[in-house]
């Protein structure tokens, strides 16, 4: 029997770099790993465009079945729209805690959604377009529950 070969496009923020493995909360997929493998491809990638951890990514992931998915391309984005659970804001640094994919995360929001923060349900999923300067991540906009 041939072996299922099965990609994906996903988004998410990197957590940690070591060489040919990488930490990244994905923000579309099923699963978030411990750990994704690098491809060649990708770890010049890394290395050419100087990704941190921190930074907004697209990634095309090899999910064909192994231990740990591969992680064949990686590119910088500074929008993307995603599905998060809105915990609480903080009014005053103007930040938002998120579970994405089941892991907590602190952003910053848009002053444009300040005037949407009391409609929203704490512990609810929202639809986000989430912007990314290089430094911070941000809510520029929140799209509706899902």
């Amino acid at each position: 029997v041939e072996k299922t070969i099965s990609k994906s496009v996903d988004t998410g923020v990197i957590q940690e770099i070591d060489g040919d493995k990488i930490k990244f909360i994905a923000f579309n997929g099923t699963e978030n790993y411990p750990f994704y493998i690098l491809s060649e491809m990708a770890v010049k990638e890394i290395e050419t465009k100087e990704l941190k951890k921190g930074d907004m990514v697209a990634v095309s992931i090899d999910n064909t079945p192994s231990e740990y998915p591969a992680i064949e391309s990686i590119k910088l984005s500074n929008n993307i729209v995603v599905s998060v659970v809105i915990e609480e804001f903080n009014k005053d640094e103007k930040t938002v805690d998120v579970l994405a994919s089941n892991i907590g995360m602190t952003m910053k929001y848009d002053e444009n959604i300040e005037e949407m923060i009391d409609e929203v349900e704490i512990g609810e999923s929202y639809a986000v377009k989430l912007l990314y300067d290089g430094k911070d991540i941000t809510i520029g906009r929140i799209m509706g529950r899902n």
